[in-house]
């Protein structure tokens, strides 16, 4: 749920005239709905291990990508 919270202040931020986090916007673009087929599956009883480490992945690029422009004093 914090990462629908910070993907809306991300938007926020881009509607606001910030272009650099529209890299942002694509990978919450794509994160999200792996998000969703992964609690799919899931509830399935299915554990499909590389679709958690894509999913862990990009998550994780697209925070170190939202850190790097947070700490650029542009």
């Amino acid at each position: 749920m914090p990462a629908l919270f910070f993907s809306v202040l991300v938007i926020l931020a881009a509607l606001g005239g910030d272009h650099r986090v529209w890299i942002n916007i694509g990978l919450a673009v794509v994160i999200i709905p792996l998000g969703v087929w992964l609690c799919y599956r899931r509830s399935r009883g299915i554990h499909p291990k590389g679709l958690v480490v894509i999913h862990g992945g990009l998550a994780v690029a697209c925070f170190l990508i939202l850190a790097y422009y947070a700490s650029d004093p542009r």
